[in-house]
């Protein structure tokens, strides 16, 4: 994940709440992109929405594919 620490907290507090509450239902992806207007969008998965047998490798091209197009991802230095 390439988010920041308090970030990556609340993500995974909020992914504990969701599986803790049978009705939430337990997600298995979140894709989430702020934009340069400072809009925040978020996109969770649900387990029937996921290629259990897909590797993330494989799922990550296709979701920044959809949001970048084809412009090249620089995973050489990402912020902390």
């Amino acid at each position: 994940m390439f988010a920041g620490p308090s970030l990556e907290r609340a993500i995974l507090e909020h992914w504990e709440r969701s599986r803790a509450d049978p009705d939430a239902g337990e997600w298995r992806t979140m894709t989430f992109l702020i934009r340069p207007d400072g809009k925040f969008t978020v996109e969770l998965r649900y387990p029937d929405q996921v290629d259990p047998e897909q590797d993330v490798s494989e799922r990550r091209p296709s979701v920044l594919r959809a949001h970048f197009g084809d412009a090249r991802i620089d995973y050489s230095r990402p912020r902390r």
